[in-house]
């Protein structure tokens, strides 16, 4: 049934999970469930869906995790907090214990919060929302490309190959290879000399003796 209460209704709008813990974050207006590891994939529903309708039926922002990747959470945002000039571990431990776990929470906070929690001047709590959304808009178009790098595995894998391809360079002849083609052309060069020298001539024409009329021989004598 329904109940004014969060840590009544939040878990009630997750069933049939079962929720250890909830955390309210009011700055943010957010909600941290805890459930255990077996329940975590029942909580948070095909692609989010369990989490999403039970968000819009509580009108909070519900954020479903174990209490490992909590307390894993918590150091690695203390530590990018702490990171930024102005912002102190205290600080740092301060903004997450309210919610605040990314740059992105950080960068939308409103400074007379910042100053209460940090007790930071106006110009301070400015330059270190600045500084958070600069990082903000880092971490997220680093996590575009990688979401880009993962739908299109082969196109990349295709591209990379394109630019390391290297041609092939023809096969280098050999020393031994080039003397014996060399030894050939020589070869080939004197058995033409050879031809040309054995090369029968060709037949001269033989001129045809010339017929001497013997009457004519004959008719001398007789006149001597």
């Amino acid at each position: 049934r329904w109940n004014d209460s969060l840590q009544v209704l939040v878990p009630n709008s997750l069933q049939p999970a079962e929720v250890e813990d909830v955390i309210l974050c009011p700055m943010l207006g957010r909600v941290i469930v805890l459930v255990r590891d077996d329940q975590l994939p029942l909580a948070i529903g095909r692609k989010g869906q369990n989490v999403r309708l039970a968000s819009k039926l509580v009108g909070w922002d519900i954020e479903v995790m174990t209490q490992t990747e909590l307390d894993e959470q918590l150091d690695k945002t203390v530590e990018a907090f702490s990171s930024i000039p102005g912002v102190s571990e205290e600080l740092a431990e301060s903004l997450v214990s309210q919610g605040f776990f990314s740059y992105y929470d950080l960068s939308v906070i409103e400074p007379d919060q910042l100053a209460e929690l940090g007790g930071l001047t106006a110009e301070q709590c400015e330059q270190i929302v600045e500084v958070a959304d600069r990082e903000s808009e880092r971490v997220e178009a680093e996590e575009e490309a990688m979401r880009v790098a993962q739908k299109n595995p082969a196109a990349e894998s295709d591209e990379s190959k394109s630019e390391t391809a290297v041609e092939e360079p023809e096969p280098a002849v050999s020393e031994n290879e080039a003397v014996e083609e060399a030894a050939v052309d020589v070869n080939d060069t004197e058995n033409a000399a050879v031809a040309d020298e054995t090369t029968v001539p060709e037949e001269l024409p033989v001129e045809e003796p010339v017929n001497v009329d013997n009457s004519a021989e004959e008719s001398t004598e007789k006149q001597e």
